[in-house]
């Protein structure tokens, strides 16, 4: 059975150029999806005003990417499968793949969804 809210193919959008996202779940104040990102594909550069972020690596290489914008540094972690990453609210960060395709799982809790998209020219692309 496909939910109307599932995505999946080549999916573009202001928000992402991935392989497929996939809604497991959605509430109020949460929401789960299933992310399959290729090389080179990305989420854009984002933050969220009151939501905490929790990304599961379950195949492949996941790439978290966070931004200092008053020191125009970046930071990365590499998580591999069964590794797991917390990014609290306000952090502008990407997700990403790493040298090989990637799945993951992202629960997004603590208050209503929002997606502040970064403007800062000096992030990487």
């Amino acid at each position: 059975m496909t939910r109307a809210s599932e995505l999946s193919g080549a999916h573009t959008s202001p928000k992402h150029a991935v392989s497929s996202v996939r809604l497991l779940t959605s509430g109020p104040k949460v929401q789960a999806r299933e992310f399959v990102v290729e090389v080179g594909q990305t989420v854009k550069w984002h933050s969220h005003s009151r939501i905490t972020d929790f990304c599961f690596c379950l195949e492949g290489v996941v790439v978290f990417e966070a931004a200092n914008t008053e020191g125009r540094t970046c930071r990365e972690q590499s998580l591999q499968p069964g590794e797991h990453c917390t990014i609290e609210a306000g952090i502008v960060h990407r997700l990403r793949a790493g040298s090989v395709t990637c799945r993951y799982l992202l629960v997004q809790a603590g208050d209503k969804y929002d997606f502040n998209e970064a403007s800062e020219a000096w992030l990487p692309t």
